[in-house]
C-alpha cells in the first residue's frame, strides 16, 4: 500500500557567500558523508542545530539530522556544505557553522522529531539545548557502510535503524528514509516537514493526500510511504506533516519518500512515486550494520631520528600529509593500543592508526580509521577500543569487520550540551583506576549557566552517567592523570585567569573563572570570594597557551615516573616538580631543552618501547613551525644534570638534579631569584605585581644568601632572605656538571604554603 502526501512548499535558497577569503588550508579535505558539527539553518526554520549530523546523499542531495531531537531539521539538493566557514579549515577561528550549499526542500523547527506520549509535540527541553528525555527518544550512533550512513536510535523502547538515501525518477530527486522498526505496542508518529499553520487543505483520493497552500507559491512537496504496513496514516495538524506507523507484533520495514517540485512537475512526480521500481523497495537495513568494504588504503612514511648528544632526543614520526583525501594533519589527540600501534585524532575530525613504530622508524604505515567527527580533542584507548572525546559526545569507534576502519560510531555518552560558538570546546580525555572517563569543558566560549561548561566532567565506565567534578575553568585545554588518580588540568590565561596555571582537580572545588565579560557585561555573576590555588602559575615566557599533562613510564631514564606539562604556545615540554606542604600541592615547571615541530597538546607512553610520544598542531597563539607533528621523546645513554625535584623549607629551597654538579661552580653568585604576584580580576591576564609593595607593578629581586651542595653532589640548598607564599617565583641557576657541561635552567614555581 502506498500513501501520498502533496503540499506546497516554498524553496529556500541558501545563499553562498561570494566574497570568501582565500582558500583555507582544510577546505579541500574530504570530510566524509557524515559530518558532526553545529549548524545554522536558514529560514523559514531559522535555527542553530547544536548536535547535527550532515549527511551527503547520492544525486547531490543532503540532509541534516538533529541527534538531540531525532528529526530531519533540513533536506536540500544541489550541494553539500562549505566547511570553509568553520574554524577547523583555517589557522584560527572561522565564522562558526558550516554553510549549507543548495536548495532547501523541506525543514522542521526546533522540537521533537517524533510525537511523545498522547501525541504531544511540545519540546520538553526548557533551554532548547540537550537531549530529549530518554523515555521519549535516545540517539545511539551511526553505522558507516562505504558512503552510506545508518542512524540507530530508540523511540520510547522501540529500536529503529534508519537509512537515508536519494533516488532520481522522472527527473525528480526523491529523498528517502528507509526504516527498520522493532516490534512495539505503541504507534510511532514521524515528523516529515512543516508548513505555516493555517495553510494547507487535505483531499484524499485513491490513497493519496493533497495539501494546497504553503510557504511559497510555485513549489509543492509530495511524500509517500513505500511498503506501508496496514493501518499507517498521514496527517497535517498545526502545520506538521506526519506519518504514523501502527503498533507492531513483528519488525517492520518501510520507506518514507519525499520531494519538492514545481507545479509543472507534479504529474511526473506522482507517476514516479506510484510506478514500481522508481523508488526501490525497502532494503535489509541491518545488513549494512556489519561493516562495509574498506574505504581508505594505507599511506606509508619514513621517520627520522634525533641526535643523541643529550639525555633525551626527539625522533619524528613523519605524518601522512600527502594523502588522497587531503586530510589536514593537525594532530590534537593520541594514545596507544596494547600492541604498540598509535592512534591519533585531528582537529578536522579524523582518526588515524599508525603501525610499524620501531627503533628505526623506517616504515610507518598510516590507516585512516574514522572521519567526520566534531573536533575530537581527546583520545583514549580502553581495552583496545578507541574512544574519542568530541564536542557533541564521547564516541566509541567500533571496527565491526576488523579491517582497521570504524564501522559503528557509538554515542557512548552525550549528556553535555554544545554551545555553538568558537572556543566553547570540550577538552582531552583521561581515565582513572576505576575506569571513569574525565574531560573538561570551556567556560570562555559561552555565557554563564550553560550546563556542564567551565567544568571538569566525570563519565561512568559504562557511559550511562555523568557528573560535574569541579568548576571555575576558563579554557582548560589539557588534562593529566597520574598515580593514585592524581587528576590535573591546565587553564589558559585570560579574563579571571591572570596567568596560565596547572591545577590539581579536587571534587567540588572552584578554580577562579567567573565568566566572560563579553557575555555578562557590567552585571558581575555571583561567585565565591576566593578560589582553589593552582599547583603552579606559569608566566607567558614559560607557557602562553597550555596543553596536557603526561607522566613518563618507569623505563625512561633519569626522568622516569615524572609529571610533564606540554605547551602548545611554546612548543615545548616542561617537567613539573611538585610537593605537598600542609596538605596543599605546590611546585614549579622547568623546560626540557628539546625542540619540537609544533605546538604540543597531548602525550602518551608507548607500552611497547616505554618512550614518551607527543603530538601537536599549529594555529592561533603558538610559535609552532609545522602544521602538525607526532614525535618520540627517547631516552639515550648520555648523562645530563637536570632538575628533578623542588622542595620548600622554612628558610631555604632544595633543588635536586639527575646527575652530580661540579662543586666549584655551586655558589650564591650562580643563582638569582625573583618573585611576584598576579591580580585576579576580569581583565585579560595580569601584570606582575610586587610582593613587597602590592600596588606596584614589577618583580622583587630576592637576596640569595647562600647556596650549598649536598654530600650526594646532586642537591643544592638555596638560602633566601625570607620565604613566603607567592604566586610566582623565578629561580635561575647556572652551574656545571662533573663532565664540565653547562647546567642552566629557570624554574617557575608557586609557593602556596611554607612548612
Amino acid at each position: 500500500m502506498r500513501y501520498l502526501l502533496l503540499l506546497s512548499l516554498g524553496v529556500v535558497l541558501c545563499a553562498v557567500e561570494k566574497d570568501h577569503q582565500p582558500a583555507a588550508q582544510g577546505l579541500a579535505m574530504e570530510y566524509g558523508p557524515a559530518i558532526h558539527y553545529f549548524t545554522d539553518l536558514p529560514k523559514p526554520h531559522d535555527q542553530t542545530v547544536t548536535k547535527s549530523v550532515i549527511v551527503r546523499l547520492h544525486h547531490d542531495a543532503a540532509i541534516l539530522f538533529d541527534t538531540e531531537t531525532l528529526r530531519y531539521a533540513g533536506v536540500w539538493t544541489g550541494g553539500y556544505v562549505n566547511m570553509g566557514t568553520t574554524n577547523i579549515t583555517r589557522w584560527a577561528q572561522g565564522k562558526g557553522s558550516p554553510e549549507i550549499i543548495g536548495t532547501m526542500l523541506l525543514g522542521t523547527s526546533m522540537g521533537p522529531g517524533f510525537a511523545g506520549a498522547n501525541q504531544t509535540w511540545q519540546d520538553p527541553r526548557t533551554t532548547g539545548l540537550g537531549n530529549l528525555p530518554s523515555s521519549w527518544g535516545t540517539y545511539h550512533g551511526l553505522y558507516r557502510h562505504g558512503d552510506q550512513v545508518i542512524f540507530s536510535y530508540t523511540i520510547g523502547e522501540t529500536a529503529i535503524h534508519e537509512y537515508p538515501q536519494a533516488y532520481v525518477g522522472s527527473g525528480v530527486t526523491w529523498i528517502t528514509r528507509a526504516l527498520d522498526v522493532a516490534p512495539g505496542a505503541a504507534p510511532i508518529t514521524f515528523l516529515i516537514a512543516e508548513i505555516p499553520q493555517g495553510q494547507g487543505k487535505i483531499n484524499q483520493q485513491n490513497n493519496s493526500v493533497l495539501v494546497t497552500g504553503g510557504i511559497q507559491t510555485g513549489m509543492h512537496t509530495m511524500a509517500g510511504l513505500i511498503d506501508a504496513p496496514a493501518g499507517a496514516s498521514w496527517s497535517l495538524t498545526n502545520g506538521r506533516i506526519t506519518v504514523t506507523l501502527p503498533p507492531r507484533s513483528v519488525s517492520t520495514r518501510c520507506t518514507i519518500a519525499v520531494t519538492a517540485v514545481s507545479e509543472t512537475a507534479l504529474a511526473a512526480a506522482e507517476t514516479a512515486l506510484v510506478k514500481p521500481g522508481v523508488i526501490p523497495t525497502t532494503p535489509d537495513i541491518k545488513s549494512f550494520c556489519r561493516g562495509g568494504a574498506t574505504q581508505w588504503p594505507v599511506v606509508t612514511t619514513a621517520g627520522t631520528l634525533g641526535d643523541e648528544t643529550w639525555a633525551y632526543t626527539v625522533d619524528t614520526l613523519t605524518l601522512p600529509i600527502d594523502n588522497p583525501w587531503k586530510s589536514w594533519m593537525r594532530v590534537i589527540g593520541m594514545d596507544f593500543f596494547s600492541d604498540g600501534r598509535l592512534v591519533i585524532s585531528t582537529m578536522g575530525g579524523d582518526v588515524w592508526i599508525a603501525s610499524g613504530i620501531d627503533d628505526g622508524l623506517n616504515k610507518i604505515t598510516w590507516k585512516r580509521f574514522a572521519n567526520g567527527l566534531f573536533e575530537p580533542l581527546g583520545l583514549k584507548i580502553v581495552n583496545d577500543q578507541v574512544f574519542a572525546l568530541c564536542r557533541d559526545q564521547l564516541v566509541r569507534l567500533d571496527d565491526l569487520n576488523q579491517d582497521n576502519e570504524a564501522d559503528y560510531y557509538v554515542s557512548f555518552n552525550r549528556d553535555a550540551p554544545v554551545y555553538p560558538k568558537y572556543n566553547a570546546f570540550a577538552f582531552d580525555l583521561v581515565t582513572d583506576a576505576a575506569g571513569n572517563f574525565y574531560h573538561a569543558r570551556s567556560g570562555h566560549g559561552g555565557p554563564n549557566g550553560v550546563p556542564m561548561h567551565s567544568a571538569m566532567i566525570k563519565i561512568s565506565p559504562d557511559g550511562k552517567r555523568s557528573s560535574v567534578v569541579a568548576t571555575g575553568f576558563r579554557v582548560p585545554s589539557g588534562l593529566g592523570m597520574g598515580p593514585n588518580d592524581f587528576l590535573t588540568n591546565a587553564d589558559n590565561q585570560g579574563n579571571w585567569t591572570p596567568a596560565c596555571r596547572i591545577n590539581v582537580v579536587k571534587p567540588d572545588k572552584w578554580y577562579g573563572y567567573v565568566g566572560n565579560p563579553k557575555f555578562y557585561g557590567k552585571v558581575l555573576p555571583e561567585h565565591p570570594a576566593t578560589y582553589e590555588p593552582p599547583l603552579c602559575w606559569m608566566p607567558m615566557v614559560a607557557d602562553n597557551s597550555p596543553g596536557a599533562q603526561v607522566w613518563s613510564g618507569n623505563k625512561w631514564g633519569p626522568l622516569s615516573q615524572t609529571m610533564f606539562h606540554l605547551s602548545y604556545g611554546q612548543s615545548s615540554i616542561m617537567a613539573v616538580l611538585h610537593e605537598t606542604v600542609n596538605g596543599q600541592v605546590q611546585g614549579g615547571v622547568v623546560k626540557v631543552p628539546l625542540t619540537f615541530g609544533s605546538g604540543l597538546m597531548r602525550g602518551a607512553v608507548n607500552p611497547k618501547d616505554g618512550q614518551l610520544y607527543v603530538c601537536g598542531l599549529k594555529g592561533f597563539q603558538t610559535n609552532a613551525g609545522l602544521e602538525g607533528c607526532v614525535q618520540r621523546v627517547r631516552a639515550t645513554k648520555t648523562k645530563a644534570a637536570f632538575p628533578v625535584a623542588l622542595a620548600v623549607k622554612k628558610d631555604h629551597l632544595v633543588i635536586s638534579f639527575s646527575e652530580k654538579l661540579d662543586p666549584d661552580t655551586v655558589s650564591a653568585d650562580s643563582v638569582s631569584v625573583q618573585r611576584w604576584n598576579y591580580a585576579w580580576t576580569a581583565a585579560y591576564g595580569s601584570p606582575d605585581f610586587s610582593v613587597e609593595n602590592p600596588k606596584q607593578q614589577g618583580r622583587d629581586k630576592v637576596t640569595v644568601k647562600q647556596v650549598t651542595l649536598a654530600n650526594d653532589g646532586k642537591s643544592i640548598s638555596i638560602v633566601l632572605d625570607d620565604i613566603k607564599p607567592v604566586h610566582q617565583m623565578g629561580i635561575t641557576m647556572k652551574f656545571a656538571d662533573t663532565q664540565g657541561e653547562i647546567v642552566k635552567y629557570t624554574i617557575y614555581n608557586t609557593i602556596n604554603a611554607v612548612p
